[in-house]
């Protein structure tokens, strides 16, 4: 095992990285940028590789020997027991339709356990980080999950729908969102969908809302925030197709539903 103070290390490295990126990504939002279509509802910009190849540059000079998983690149030198996972611009569509709600999502991994998570959302200056064991933080004061306890109170976020990698997985996809507005939120405050993963977890993490509902992720999605998470207090259930972040309460109601 990497020790706790190595950990704090790659943690304060990967703030760095992603302030670095994130700085980057601010400057492109106010640019012009190429768009390409990657798949039928999906996009990637000039601001993605960007910010990716300077995230990859700073692991490759600091940490010459991990393994690295990038959202664009795929993963480069495997044999190491330490992995980077990178999403450089997590959030394209809303970046590239000027919505502000994106941001640079880094994880580091030993023996496939997440150890280190960062999520910078670089429009609001606000940096969520967690070290395994260490607690969650925003901006360097440290955040814990909702306290609220009842359903009809709570803030439901949405993972976007309709992205599965193929039709059939977009069809599941949008039977669970029906399934979701249909029985799930009445029985709720407000249901969101903010586009971003970046920031649908942080919110789960910093008490903002109470459950989170993705039905499909990728791993440079989801692996630092479920780090943040569960340092923050909260908990991640897994029925089936689906993925419930959430800050613990009310998962038995949860759990009825689907």
């Amino acid at each position: 095992m990497v020790n706790s103070y190595e950990n704090k290390a790659m943690l304060n490295d990967a703030i760095e990285i992603a302030k670095k990126a994130g700085e980057y990504l601010k400057e492109m939002f106010h640019s012009q940028f190429n768009i390409e279509y990657k798949g039928d509802s999906d996009l990637v910009t000039d601001a993605d590789y960007g910010a990716e190849r300077i995230i990859i540059n700073e692991i490759k000079r600091l940490y010459p020997n991990c393994s690295i998983l990038s959202e664009e690149a795929g993963e480069l030198n495997k044999e190491s027991r330490y992995k980077w996972v990178v999403d450089p611009l997590d959030g394209t569509v809303n970046f590239s339709k000027g919505i502000p709600i994106f941001g640079v999502i880094l994880a580091v991994l030993e023996d496939e356990v997440p150890i280190v998570g960062v999520h910078y959302i670089p429009m609001f200056n606000e940096i969520y980080y967690a070290v395994k064991g260490g607690g969650s933080f925003l901006n360097g004061k440290q955040i814990t999950v909702s306290s609220r306890s009842k359903l009809s109170d709570f803030i439901i976020g949405l993972g976007d729908f309709n992205i599965g990698r193929d039709e059939k997985m977009k069809q599941r996809d949008n039977e669970l969102l029906n399934q979701i507005t249909a029985q799930l939120s009445p029985l709720t405050m407000r249901t969101k969908i903010f586009g971003a993963a970046c920031y649908d977890l942080a919110c789960i993490a910093s008490g903002k809302t109470d459950a989170l509902l993705y039905a499909f992720s990728n791993p440079w999605d989801v692996l630092a925030g479920s780090l943040i998470i569960k340092e923050a207090g909260g908990e991640i259930l897994i029925i089936d197709d689906l993925t419930i972040y959430s800050s613990g309460k009310c998962l038995d109601e949860l759990k009825k539903v689907f």
